[in-house]
């Protein structure tokens, strides 16, 4: 069928066809008179020929772009190391120093510690300890850690003792999140290797602590979906810049500063040393990375290749761990104190509860350890730290002996299989329910406490914006934009690919034309959607654009026909309006596939978004290629995850220049962290949802401070399950005074309530874009 002027107005046939003729030869004419729609391109656009889905092809891309990304960062990670480790002493100290703070921040052990002051539960007294043997005494241990957070955990003592016994050594062992504490100190038969280590130690004359680890312990959360206490810890702290290793980390840390400042009887420093197994063997090795007081560490189970973070329990997700840090990295840290690595089997995990994040950890295989090896070769080589690595000992079997030998504590005659010569007390068991109890209680205090806080944080920031006027607050913008970017979403230092647009003719309505596009943006990564083109454009004019945006698991054609329940076909209605709509596939479907593409970024510093605003970064490029479009009036429209781009993707990409929220603007922060509200994501299945450290840096009013002064609006169904109207409202007050009350353009931002469910009403946004980027004007 040819093109009519009812269908596809001849005008604007002859002005697109008029940027084909030079790719074929034939003239403008004869192309308006002799093609049909299916064989037209766009303007500027080559043959689009894929067959395979482009959702795939984005999926299957950005999995690959991320590999290779990794890559990158561990040949990276070496030359820094490399480089780091042949500077002169001083310089080498202070670079570490840095990285030091560094790993404090990302790990979440940044919070002011308190002083420890470690008590027996009930007083030291005749009958008050859980076991005591002929010559070493177990009691329950509980230490002040950070305001609000105390921890607990076992004192194993040579006999007789007392917390202010003169004992010159302490080791602080970390047990897998699964050990029990009753059966490492002989509390309980059992046949596990490590039992009894923490009574040879003592009889040896070392005073030795254990604390008590957030367990795997699994349970219904919210009545919604089945967490272990590590999982669930995570949830309700990483989005406040802390983490379930942090609290373990300050939780040693608290008892190095306390045995530190003890006074020995020969004026000599107080030893304290850590060790630890799987789970421990991970928070041993960062504390004793991070914290150069601690004399010696014994690792098991643990050391290999971080590259598999994203495959492990998401407890183990530390945001940009891998910028800087990996097992050789951190044994150079540790240098030249004594390390001593076991590569001996480590804890067997795999983590399969309903809606929780797929994990797993085995023991890392003998190729991981041998290239961490030679990575410490290589990094210490022509350094101060020796290659031949006397600070450093490796083997298969147990190094407790020849670490003990280090502290001056000799195990020579001491057995390897200890027990008590007592049994416990019957009326007096370790009471791991109740300390667990406690302890998850206590971190659920503090994210809510820590909610509370981080607004003030935030506050701080925003109160020193200038504005005196328009340009001033843009210009006072630009390093947040700049830290926004850079710090929360990731930005990838890769250049967009050359715009190479094809496009694909799909169908004509009765009003919209429709064409299939895609582009390259990263090396592997391509984007892409369905461009909606009014019939009766007039080519001869500029026309604005809204990108209209898709939630969890869409895809272009839902926001274009079928009318879809949350959707009704917005994109389609907005392209009877007279507005050029774009509909892009987003990366945020495929359940675990692009789930795990945030585990993979994570580590390297990097979201989801990292990806997608360069997607949109190429789209606008596109977008402004095409001859009837005004680069100026570009609008984002987005639903649900659409929306959560809405605040996002506009905040750094600023030729978007109206942005409507819809179904997401939310106190974000509350509905991530809150272990209480029942919107929260804590007990959800989207275990991706979840940004480091947002609490302290961006809400949604401050993720709307970047948007500003654009105009901005909000789309709210008071029945919309994803939050409540109080909580929208509470983070909207600050946008809505941050344009009228200190810029003095009101008329620039609105929030529209509506009697309805997660769905676009599409009323007073049609309103908004038609005072804001108004088709009918040239």
């Amino acid at each position: 069928m040819r093109p009519t002027g009812k269908i596809l107005g001849t005008a604007f046939v002859i002005a697109y066809c008029s940027c084909l003729a030079h790719l074929d030869g034939v003239s403008s004419q004869e192309l308006a008179n002799d093609r049909s729609p299916e064989s037209l391109l766009l303007p500027g656009t080559m043959p689009l020929q894929e067959t395979t889905p482009l959702e795939d092809r984005i999926l299957n891309g950005a999995d690959h772009f991320l590999d290779r990304q990794m890559s990158i960062a561990s040949v990276e990670r070496h030359q820094q190391w490399q480089a780091i480790l042949r500077l002169p002493e001083k310089q080498r100290l202070a670079a570490v120093d840095v990285l030091r703070e560094r790993l404090r921040q990302i790990t979440g052990s940044h919070d002011l510690r308190v002083s420890a002051n470690p008590q027996v539960v009930s007083p030291l007294a005749a009958g008050s300890a859980l076991a005591i043997g002929d010559d070493v005494v177990v009691s329950q241990l509980s230490w002040s850690v950070v305001d609000g957070y105390q921890a607990t955990g076992l004192l194993v003592q040579p006999s007789p003792a007392s917390i202010d016994n003169p004992i010159t050594t302490t080791v602080i062992l970390c047990p897998d999140a699964d050990q029990s504490l009753a059966v490492l100190c002989g509390l309980e038969p059992s046949a596990d290797p490590l039992a009894g280590q923490p009574l040879r130690l003592a009889r040896a004359g070392c005073r030795v602590i254990i604390p008590q680890p957030i367990t795997r312990h699994v349970e219904k959360r919210g009545g919604r979906i089945d967490l272990t206490d590590r999982e669930y810890v995570y949830r309700a702290t990483f989005v406040q810049g802390r983490h379930p290793l942090g609290i373990e980390i300050q939780s040693v840390l608290s008892l190095v500063d306390w045995f530190k400042t003890l006074e020995n009887p020969n004026g000599a420093d107080q030893t304290v040393a850590v060790m630890g197994d799987g789970e421990g063997g991970l928070v041993a090795m960062l504390a004793a990375a991070m914290d150069p007081r601690i004399d010696s560490a014994l690792l098991s189970g643990v050391w290999g290749n971080r590259n598999s973070t994203w495959q492990e329990p998401i407890s183990r997700n530390v945001f940009g761990l891998l910028s800087n840090f990996g097992d050789a990295s951190l044994a150079c840290m540790i240098a030249p104190r004594k390390l001593f690595i076991e590569t001996t089997t480590a804890p067997r995990v795999q983590i399969t509860a309903t809606g929780a994040s797929p994990g797993r950890l085995e023991t890392p295989t003998p190729q991981e350890i041998n290239d961490q090896i030679a990575a410490v070769n290589e990094m210490t080589q022509g350094s101060e730290l020796a290659p031949t690595h006397p600070w450093l000992v490796f083997a298969e079997s147990s190094l407790l002996d020849a670490f003990c030998l280090t502290l001056g504590k000799p195990l020579d005659g001491i057995p390897s299989r200890q027990e008590l010569t007592t049994s416990m007390r019957s009326d007096r068991p370790y009471p791991w329910a109740s300390i667990r109890h406690q302890q998850i209680s206590q971190i659920e205090n503090l994210s809510d406490q820590w909610i509370r806080t981080s607004r003030d944080e935030r506050e701080q920031w925003v109160k020193q914006l200038n504005t005196e006027s328009l340009d001033k607050f843009q210009a006072s913008m630009v390093p947040h934009r700049e830290r926004f970017y850079n710090d929360v979403i990731g930005r990838f230092d890769e250049p967009l690919q050359p715009l190479a647009a094809r496009s694909k003719f799909w169908k004509r309505t009765d009003k919209c034309t429709l064409w299939h596009v895609e582009m390259d943006v990263f090396p592997e990564c391509v984007g892409g959607g369905i461009l909606l083109v009014p019939n009766d454009l007039d080519p001869t004019r500029k026309h604005p654009v809204v990108v209209a945006v898709h939630g969890l698991e869409g895809r272009p054609i839902d926001t274009i026909e079928g009318d879809h329940y949350a959707y009704h076909d917005f994109a389609t209605r907005m392209c009877e309006q007279g507005y050029i709509v774009f509909a892009p596939q987003q990366l945020y479907l495929g359940h675990d596939r692009f789930r795990l593409l945030q585990r993979k970024a994570n580590p390297l510093g990097k979201t989801l978004f990292s990806i997608i605003i360069p997607q949109h970064q190429q789209l606008i490029r596109f977008l402004k290629s095409l001859p009837w479009v005004d680069a100026e009036r570009i609008g984002f429209y987005g639903l649900s995850y659409g929306g959560k781009s809405a605040m996002r993707i506009p905040a750094v990409v600023e030729e978007y220049c109206a942005v409507i929220c819809s179904g997401d603007f939310n106190e974000w922060v509350l509905k991530n962290g809150s272990t209480r509200d029942p919107f929260s994501y804590v007990w959800t299945p989207e275990y991706e949802i979840f940004e480091f450290d947002l609490g302290r840096t961006f809400n949604y009013a401050e993720m709307a401070a970047l948007i500003c002064p654009r105009p901005f609006m909000v789309e709210r169904g008071h029945f919309d399950g994803v939050g409540i109207d109080r909580w929208v409202a509470f983070e909207y007050a600050p946008v809505r005074y941050l344009y009228a009350a200190k810029l003095g353009i009101p008329e620039r931002t609105t929030i529209e309530w509506f009697v309805g469910p997660h769905t676009i009403h599409g009323q007073g946004t049609y309103q908004f874009l038609q005072q804001h980027l108004d088709p009918s004007k040239n």
